[in-house]
């Protein structure tokens, strides 16, 4: 009887990705809040808009020239399927 090898292929995250560890995180979310804390302090109100946007909403707004650029920096030299990974909470 044979046995299934396990699947032992390294996966790695798309380039410019990271995951942040629980140290890391800390760190971040520290930096990230003491820049909130402030812009508010000046008067700035908060946003949050999508991770993702259309390619057409880029064209229009920025012109049809910025679209190889964000498409460059997003895929890299060899494009590859990524998924948005979904926001709990």
């Amino acid at each position: 009887m044979s046995q299934k090898k396990p699947n032992t292929k390294k996966i790695k995250p798309p380039k410019g990705t990271r995951d942040l560890y629980p140290e890391d995180l800390l760190r971040q979310q520290y930096i990230t809040n003491a820049w909130r804390d402030a812009a508010l302090r000046c008067g700035f109100d908060e946003i949050a808009g999508p991770t993702f946007e259309t390619t057409e909403l880029y064209a229009v707004k920025s012109g049809e020239g910025i679209l190889g650029e964000l498409f460059q920096a997003f895929s890299g030299k060899s494009p590859k399927e990524v998924e948005r990974v979904k926001e709990t909470g």
